[in-house]
């Protein structure tokens, strides 16, 4: 079962990749630091993991691209489940928080995000897949004006003593700032 998830997830990331790399996307790795600029919104892309760190807190890490650079975020979530529906689902409800460094490091900003979605039962017990719709509701930084949303597709095993997930997100991040990153 362990090889199942392993290809369902890859397979996610092959299709994601597919949708956000489309002929006309002009915020792929070919755009102009000018286009990156003066864009308005941008296709975020990535992958992240988290480890539960409490019932209802987690941390964990992300990279992704966004306006055709690559960022690294350290998460720090808070969530709480539904009880289970028939079936097995349940309702999540969460917020994160991207601390957001650009690729030498440099913090750049951060944004939270305040999250809705459902957890279901896979063939393999203890583990559940995992999707959340995230909207940016706040951020410092080149992020102070962010907005948008992301969805977060994965998995997340609670058979382990520490619950921890993994997922790709995909989105669109608008009204930032690359150009005045912050060094806070």
């Amino acid at each position: 079962m362990k090889n199942y998830v392993i290809h369902q997830f890859l397979l996610l990331m092959l299709v994601l990749a597919c949708i956000f790399s489309a002929p006309g996307n002009t915020h792929a790795q070919g755009a102009t630091q000018s286009q990156r600029e003066q864009a308005s919104c941008a296709q975020l892309l990535g992958t992240g993991r988290a480890q539960a760190d409490s019932p209802n807190t987690a941390t964990g890490s992300v990279e992704f691209t966004l306006a055709g650079e690559r960022y690294f975020a350290k998460l720090e979530l808070q969530f709480t489940f539904g009880p289970p529906q028939p079936g097995g689902v349940s309702a999540v409800s969460s917020s994160h928080v991207f601390t957001v460094r650009n690729q030498r490091g440099r913090k750049v900003g951060s944004f939270t995000t305040a999250d809705s979605g459902l957890l279901a039962p896979t063939q393999t017990p203890g583990l559940l897949d995992l999707n959340l719709t995230m909207k940016i509701v706040s951020g410092t930084g080149a992020f102070e004006r962010a907005a948008g949303t992301l969805v977060d597709k994965g998995f997340l095993n609670v058979a382990d003593a520490a619950p921890a997930s993994v997922s790709a997100l995909a989105g669109s991040v608008c009204n930032f700032n690359l150009r005045g990153e912050s060094s806070q």
